[in-house]
């Protein structure tokens, strides 16, 4: 059984992320137009209506698509050596996301953990001067890999790894993270919750100062500013929002994905 005890199993047919208030960037590879190159991806479309679309312009950097990449839905395959990924604008409605509390749902099937680390960026909007953020996997054992998130801040960044379990992602299959936080004070920490389960984290680093702005750097998908630590695996959807949406409204998104892409929620 796909869902939580008493949660919403089976969403509504008509429900979609767009029913959620603040979304800005939404990519679903079976609801968003693709534009393809020999068979990879150039340009994948934002369905949110903010027309942040996920782009790359360089052949031999694009991505594979995929007609059955997650769950048997399509999406990006990243090969994880090709240096390939996709990159989103700076704009206003994808900068400084988690300014006064952000959220955002990934669905995504690694096809390995890297070891040794390669610190394999999911989603990044940070940049060689280090003023912004990152999600990424690493610390690979039998397949599973822990996850990191990482906020700058114009003294010390915080950063906070997965703890219990250490290594919540599981290679060769469909994995739901979603990540809530607020940066506007170092008191805050993010939540972190894959396929449903809220996974305890440690602060590795201690956040210091003031938020940095990120207004000037690109969202990458699959890889981060220099071109590497990039990504093995396949990501079907992605969804952004500005605001942190209720637990209900949550609860709804996660059930709603975990039966769109078979995903069992614990």
């Amino acid at each position: 059984m796909h869902g939580q005890v008493g949660a919403l199993l089976k969403p509504k047919a008509a429900f979609s992320p767009l029913g959620l208030p603040g979304l800005k960037l939404w990519l679903a590879g079976n609801r968003s137009a693709l534009t393809l190159n020999a068979g990879n991806i150039s340009q994948w479309n934002d369905v949110s209506g903010n027309g942040n679309h996920a782009i790359q312009g360089t052949a031999t950097q694009q991505p594979a698509y995929l007609a059955n990449a997650v769950g048997g839905l399509p999406g990006a395959d990243f090969a994880g050596d090709n240096l390939d990924g996709l990159n989103v604008a700076a704009a206003a409605t994808v900068n400084n996301l988690w300014a006064g509390g952000g959220y955002l749902a990934v669905v995504f099937n690694p096809d390995q953990i890297k070891s040794p680390d390669d610190w394999e960026r999911l989603l990044t909007k940070n940049n060689s001067t280090n003023d912004g953020w990152d999600i990424y996997l690493s610390n690979a054992l039998s397949g599973a890999g822990m996850l990191t998130f990482f906020q700058t801040f114009s003294t010390t960044g915080g950063q906070w790894e997965t703890t219990t379990p250490r290594r919540p992602i599981v290679a060769g299959q469909a994995n739901l993270l979603e990540v809530s936080y607020d940066s506007g004070s170092v008191a805050n920490d993010p939540a972190i919750r894959v396929n449903g389960a809220l996974i305890s984290l440690a602060e590795v680093a201690t956040p210091v100062g003031a938020a940095l702005n990120d207004s000037a750097n690109v969202l990458r998908i699959g890889r981060d500013w220099s071109g590497g630590r990039d990504l093995d695996g396949k990501v079907a959807e992605v969804a952004i929002y500005s605001s942190v949406p209720s637990a209900a409204e949550r609860m709804t998104l996660r059930n709603h994905l975990a039966a769109k892409y078979g995903i069992t929620l614990t």
